[in-house]
């Protein structure tokens, strides 16, 4: 975590110092910066920084590495299960048919990817088109209060967005039938489905048409997302599997990052009807996510998963509750920070600083 870190920095400082700007406070240090000056003047609060973020990181991975040790010492020389263990147990070879795993840069991979960028297409014109929706359906004039000079009152924009990120918690279900539908046949649908919504989107009358729309679609492509994750995971090897949900989790932010590049270029062309009308081109790859995003091996009938590279899942709910509870929690409190600071950055820039963003 900490080489990646350093790595952000320093493409930060490059941007920074291919425009001249100043993220992160990497060319001077802003009078309100209080809390950085006491790490020192310019440039020295930098050298201070680089010193205390692994400091930082030690502290907050620390309960987590006391925990597991703790656990490990507790737990009987004989009671200990290790992975080795876990990948050597097997039942009846006669009832065991190996599955067949793939490269993370197969295609299989690569249908889940696209898949995957046309939910982060989808998802986030929400967010990046929020300040062409709130001229559209509100009433600008020349005010000092949000309402005023966005178009829409903070809560009532709060409220709309608030009903559509909740409107995710669909997305559970959705992606818990794949165990009984199949993930391909799932992964078609909510992902033919979540983009229609979209397109449909653009027609809306209303802000809370906009917003019952979009909540509508808002499950079916979350669900898109999980499960070209669960296809990106049960497609491949041990040794490619990181790198395939790492590319899922790319296709995402590029198709996310897509629609703030076409809405930041064409925004007084397109604007919002013009972005949600766009889908309709990632809706025109779903022939092609159907034919590379096949149905995994090992989802195909209880006889061809094998204990011997992936256990089953039930019997080890229990053991790793713990560690999904864990998950869980960061997951919710990353998402709780970064989802409205995002959704308002995009609002205050285009409706009251009036950027391009």
């Amino acid at each position: 975590m900490t080489i990646i870190t350093y790595m952000y920095v320093a493409l930060v400082g490059l941007i920074d110092a291919m425009i001249n700007a100043n993220y992160m406070f990497f060319a001077a240090l802003l009078i309100s910066g209080r809390l950085l000056r006491l790490m020192g003047p310019y440039p020295w609060y930098l050298v201070t920084g680089v010193i205390i973020v692994p400091l930082f990181f030690s502290l907050l991975y620390s309960p987590f590495w006391l925990a597991r040790r703790r656990k490990r010492l507790r737990r009987p020389p004989n009671q200990r299960v290790t992975s080795q263990s876990m990948m050597t147990q097997s039942p009846e070879p006669s009832s065991v048919r190996s599955p067949r795993l793939h490269k993370w840069n197969d295609r299989v991979v690569l249908g889940a990817v696209i898949a995957s960028f046309a939910s982060g297409f989808g998802q986030f014109g929400v967010v990046t088109a929020l300040g062409s929706v709130a001229r559209t359906f509100g009433h600008l004039v020349h005010g000092a209060t949000i309402a005023d000079q966005a178009g829409l009152s903070g809560t009532k924009l709060g409220v709309g967005l608030a009903i559509i990120r909740l409107a995710s918690l669909g997305g559970l279900p959705l992606t818990a039938m794949a165990d009984r539908f199949g993930r391909h046949r799932m992964l078609i649908t909510t992902v033919g489905l979540g983009l229609a919504a979209t397109v449909l989107a653009a027609a809306s009358p209303g802000y809370w048409w906009f917003v019952v729309i979009f909540a509508c679609g808002r499950p079916l492509l979350s669900a898109t997302n999980a499960l070209s994750e669960v296809i990106a995971a049960e497609q491949t090897d041990t040794k490619s599997r990181a790198k395939a949900l790492a590319l899922v989790a790319a296709g995402y932010g590029i198709g996310a990052g897509l629609t703030a590049i076409i809405h930041s270029l064409a925004s007084k062309t397109l604007g919002f009807r013009g972005l949600f009308l766009l889908a309709i081109v990632p809706l025109a790859l779903l022939p092609l996510i159907s034919r590379w995003a096949t149905e995994p091996d090992r989802s195909k009938s209880p006889r061809s998963r094998p204990t011997t590279s992936c256990p089953p899942s039930v019997p080890w709910v229990g053991r790793f509750r713990k560690r999904l509870i864990l998950l869980s929690i960061l997951a919710f409190a990353l998402s709780f920070i970064t989802g409205p600071a995002n959704s308002f950055i995009f609002l205050f820039a285009q409706n009251i600083d009036h950027l391009s963003v």
